[in-house]
């Protein structure tokens, strides 16, 4: 197993460790497996290459290949992992730490693409003027907040990456495709602020009877989607971003003319949820694992919409 030095906690005793075929089929099982020096290990959910896992299992001829790290070794690298950073009057090992990293540059792109967006819609709406001011702040915020980590990180050999906080620039073909799309996003923020602030619930007993879930589901994956608020990786609670094409998926589904797709994405959506609600999975986990295996937004790509 090749050797990370900021590895994440449940993946960081079996880094370096030399297992059998058999033995290491059995640990991406989620089974007891032994390494070769008689060690047991065992993952409990997250197996080896999963959901930003960047560890990975190479060839080693037993007799032949030698270790790239002593035991004393790999404990220094963890323990120097483990001593982390303090952040924010936090203490952190450096993978949280840069999982931190991770979590603002997602924010900052986030709020970089809505800030651009507003920039060229603000003159058309008053309130569109006082958001583009609220998101300018927030995104003056963020790079603070990025610039501080970075520096708490430095010492330990990580990087920024400013690289990853940008989005294509509006006069970019990606931009002007983003450009493009401006009244979809509008439109598709409308909607699920309808859907969010209607009184009547018709849509729930509608989609129910065209789509042949039942009205629980419906109400569950409504809720989901439109109005409760989640952790994207932030740890802020936040509503998703208004996507146009759930927002026109969810209209023909209350108008009884759903499609194939309209169906795979509730079947998406309630699988995503179950595993957040039943079964504790982050909202990454679950939009990873749901996206395995209802692929809306894959086949969507696919025919173009």
């Amino acid at each position: 197993m090749i050797v990370e030095y900021a590895p994440a906690e449940d993946h960081e005793n079996v880094q370096g460790m030399v297992f059998s075929n058999e033995e290491f089929e059995k640990l991406q099982n989620n089974e007891p497996a032994t390494d070769i020096d008689g060690g047991v290990h065992h993952l409990d959910k997250r197996i080896i290459g999963q959901y930003n896992c960047r560890h990975m299992a190479m060839p080693f001829l037993i007799g032949i290949s030698e270790r790239s790290f002593t035991p004393e070794q790999l404990q220094d690298i963890n323990a120097r992992n483990e001593k982390g950073i303090v952040f924010d009057g936090k203490q952190m090992s450096i993978y949280e730490g840069t999982q931190a990293q991770r979590a603002l540059e997602t924010d900052m792109r986030k709020t970089r693409e809505e800030f651009n967006m507003l920039k060229e819609l603000r003159d058309t709406d008053p309130r569109l003027e006082r958001d583009y001011q609220r998101c300018k702040q927030k995104l003056a915020e963020l790079r603070g907040e990025y610039q501080a980590l970075a520096n708490v990180l430095k010492p330990v050999s990580i990087r920024a990456k400013l690289e990853r906080t940008y989005v294509p620039s509006m006069s970019t073909g990606a931009g002007l495709a983003q450009k493009g799309n401006i009244e979809q996003t509008r439109h598709a923020r409308t909607y699920y602020d309808t859907i969010a602030n209607r009184k009547s619930k018709s849509d729930i007993s509608k989609i129910a009877d065209s789509s042949g879930f039942s009205q629980e589901q419906i109400s569950d994956i409504r809720n989901h989607l439109f109005i409760k608020k989640h952790d994207l990786g932030n740890g802020i609670l936040e509503q998703l971003t208004p996507d146009y094409r759930i927002a026109q998926a969810w209209h023909r589904l209350e108008q009884g003319k759903g499609n194939e797709l309209d169906i795979l994405l509730l079947n998406h959506e309630l699988y995503e949820l179950t595993l957040i609600r039943d079964q504790g999975y982050t909202f990454d986990e679950a939009h990873i694992m749901a996206s395995r295996k209802y692929p809306w937004a894959k086949r969507m790509e696919e025919i173009g919409k």
